[in-house]
């Protein structure tokens, strides 16, 4: 099943994240990356190639929720912050706009679309940034948000 217009296009601004913040790329690959299932009526998508990486996309077009990670391996000098910027200016080519949260996650608005993002850096077993990002439309945006914000913080517990 596709994702509605103004989500794919997002879907892209995150793979396009991927190549352009995470360019410091390693030669290996990053283990392989846990199951993001975020539950019921959610199904996964055709994940996006990334070379050495991993990527997962998963939605739940009923309820108009859709969730995509991609984790590559990267170089000592990588940074959340400089990550940050870049994802920022990946965002603002796709017309979408992040803000920070009290939570620590990133709030992205934009297209008839609102979503939470989260970047991270894992040290082991090989270091790798890792991007989350979840988008949704005004279908049920609660029941979105909320299954978001369970997800991103599992992650976030999961990268520690």
């Amino acid at each position: 099943m596709r994702p509605a217009l103004g989500v794919a296009l997002s879907l892209g601004a995150s793979a396009a994240l991927a190549t352009v913040v995470f360019a410091q790329v390693r030669g290996e690959s990053v283990a392989a990356m846990p199951d993001l299932n975020p539950g019921e009526g959610w199904q996964k998508l055709e994940p996006t190639a990334i070379k050495d990486g991993r990527s997962q996309a998963w939605s739940d077009p009923a309820a108009g929720c859709h969730l995509v990670a991609f984790e590559l391996p990267v170089t000592d000098s990588v940074g959340v912050e400089p990550m940050r910027k870049q994802l920022g200016a990946v965002m603002a080519k796709a017309n979408l706009a992040i803000s920070d949260e009290a939570s620590g996650n990133l709030r992205i608005t934009g297209k008839g679309i609102t979503g939470l993002a989260a970047l991270s850096l894992i040290e082991s077993p090989t270091r790798s940034a890792k991007l989350l990002a979840c988008y949704w439309n005004e279908r049920e945006p609660a029941r979105c948000q909320s299954i978001c914000q369970r997800v991103l913080q599992e992650q976030s517990k999961a990268s520690l």
